[in-house]
């Protein structure tokens, strides 16, 4: 069996352990447990846990402060902090916490933060899970934050004057929409949806006003005869240079061709209808 042996256990006058903890029969790796006497450190009342041998002579190993909180592997612990380890921590069963989590919080360095907040401050936001990293610089904060029922994700960017330029990115509402309020959404496949619905502005019933000035037909056909498409209508070089239409302006500017065809209907039988009583005036002169 190992027995575990404490030599010269006793409170000297620097309140300090002078002897280490023995494991075994023979004194291997002996513990220094002393209390922190550096009068500038705000640790100064905290415990400090130290192994002495090897090299360096003595490690600090852990600290437990005077408010209760927990340095595992030498790491700095702020005053409101209850534990933080230095090193990878192996967890085999459920982590609660009911405050924040970090992982790696120091600054400018990659980390994940997970914030608990339920303050009205922060619109209402109750989760917020942030991945910091550092390619050199700038830093560039991802968040997903719980806003309204709403899931946000979010950019920040350094601005390069010690301030953050944040962008909402795109957000899950609580009805299932999502919505892309900056830049484009790019989906690599087909998209398959029962409805399609594309704000447009410009709206071509202004074809249908008296002082608009409808193409003839025979300028229709020379500009056809030249071009090999329609007016107004992006060619086949023009859309594949493009990458592709614009589904709301293709749709207007199609909407627009049908108009003018109904146009040229109603004008074509203004002259039917104007053939057909020449006609029947010539029929009567006959009779």
């Amino acid at each position: 069996m190992i027995a575990l042996v404490i030599s010269n256990f006793g409170f000297s006058q620097n309140d300090e352990f002078p002897s280490g903890l023995t494991l075994g029969s023979k004194p291997y790796w002996n513990w220094h447990v002393y209390r922190d006497n550096s009068t500038s450190s705000p640790f100064n009342q905290s415990l400090l846990f130290a192994v002495i041998g090897g090299s360096p002579g003595e490690t600090i190993k852990a600290r437990l402060t005077q408010w209760g909180g927990l340095s595992l592997g030498g790491t700095t612990i702020a005053g409101t902090d209850l534990l933080s380890v230095g090193g990878n921590a192996l967890i085999t069963g459920n982590l609660d916490t009911k405050g924040n989590l970090y992982l790696n919080n120091i600054s400018n360095q990659a980390g994940l933060r997970f914030l608990f907040d339920n303050t009205t401050a922060n619109n209402g936001a109750d989760v917020d899970l942030t991945v910091i990293t550092n390619s050199g610089s700038p830093i560039v904060d991802w968040h997903i934050r719980n806003w309204y029922g709403s899931y946000v994700f979010n950019r920040g960017t350094n601005d390069g004057s010690g301030g953050t330029i944040k962008k909402q990115l795109f957000r899950i509402e609580g009805n299932g929409n999502i919505v892309v309020p900056q830049g484009n959404a790019i989906i690599d496949g087909k998209v398959n949806c029962e409805e399609v619905k594309v704000e447009v502005l410009d709206i071509p019933d202004y074809v249908f006003e008296p002082e608009y000035q409808l193409r003839t037909l025979k300028e229709t056909k020379e500009f056809i005869s030249e071009n090999r498409h329609l007016p107004e209508i992006p060619s086949e070089e023009e859309i594949l240079m493009n990458g592709g239409i614009d589904l709301g302006d293709m749709n207007m500017r199609l909407l627009k061709k049908i108009e003018e065809l109904t146009l040229y209907q109603i004008e074509l039988l203004e002259r039917l209808e104007k053939q057909q009583d020449e006609i029947d005036e010539l029929k009567k002169k006959i009779d």
